[in-house]
This record gives C-alpha cells, structure tokens and sequence, in this order.
C-alpha cells in the first residue's frame, strides 16, 4: 500500500475531518494503489474516500471501463463504488461476454466486480460520492479534499457540507 495511513489519520484527527476525499488522478492513486491509463485521461473519472473512523470503510470509485483493471489489481480499499452509463435506470456493461465460450478467470472476477457493484451504479462520479457520504457521514460532516472544484459540486446537493483543503495531508 503506498497510503501512509497512519499520518492520514493523524492528520485528519489534527484537523477534525471526518473523511479524506480524493479525486486528483494522482492521489487516488496514492489512497487506493489502483491507476489505469483511463484514470489519468479523463477528469473526474475516479475517487476515493478514507474515513477517519475505524468502523467506516474506505471506498474506491471508478467508472465500470475500469472493473477489468481491477479484477487483475485489486485496491486494498475494501468498499468499491461503480459509476456508468445508464438506460432506463439500468447501468449499461463495459464487459461482457457473449460468445457462449468459458470465461476464463480474469473474465469470471471481472463478471463477479460487475454483479457486486451494478446493484448500486450512479450515473457519475459526483452522484456515487454523494449516495456514499450520505450514507456515511452526518450533512455537515467536515472532509478534507484535493479538489476545491468537486468539492462545490457535492456542496450544491449538500449544503451543511464543510470542506478544508487537505492537499497538504497527502
């Protein structure tokens, strides 16, 4: 794990955050150990949420071009959040396999990424954040960020949300 997580919670128990939330490519790596080609590509593509409390998982988020990558690598990061396109309300796969053969094993763990994480597939990055710290964290919890712009995006949908800069923690 490259997550000095003994200083992240130092710090975050400095600063009386109740979350550290990462959207910059470079620090999800960091957080989650995950990275793809995509990741670093596309703005926004990825997060990752480390609670300062034991009893809250740390979360991954990625958008589901990225389950494959992870099936061959996991993140150590025990909650993993899916974000893709939807129709009807339902996600739209970036995987599969139709040919009627045997999927072999990174097939099978891709497959399997995909039933765990679909149930619960937003439609973006910022709403699949949103479902996970509404359902971790009081409206008013205060996290610290890398991204002053993501931030204010979660802030429009929960207002009581206090936001510090936290680059430095990272």
């Amino acid at each position: 794990m490259l997550l000095n997580a003994a200083r992240a919670h130092e710090e975050m128990a400095r600063r009386r955050l109740d979350l550290l939330l990462c959207v910059a490519p470079k620090n999800v790596f960091y957080m989650s150990g995950h990275h793809s080609d995509w990741m670093f590509d596309v703005r926004w593509s990825g997060a990752t949420a480390l609670p300062a409390r034991d009893d809250l998982p740390a979360c991954l988020f990625v958008h589901g071009v990225e389950l494959t990558a992870l099936a061959e690598r996991p993140s150590w990061m025990p909650l993993l959040r899916v974000w893709t396109a939807t129709v009807c309300g339902e996600p739209v796969p970036h995987f599969s396999v139709s040919d009627g053969s045997e999927p072999d094993e990174l097939e099978r763990r891709t497959l399997a990424l995909m039933e765990r994480t679909y149930g619960s597939a937003a439609s973006d990055l910022r709403a699949a954040v949103l479902a996970y710290l509404r359902e971790s964290l009081p409206p008013d919890a205060r996290i610290g960020r890398d991204d002053p712009e993501f931030a204010a995006l979660l802030r429009e949908e929960m207002p009581a949300l206090r936001t510090d800069d936290a680059r430095h923690a990272l």
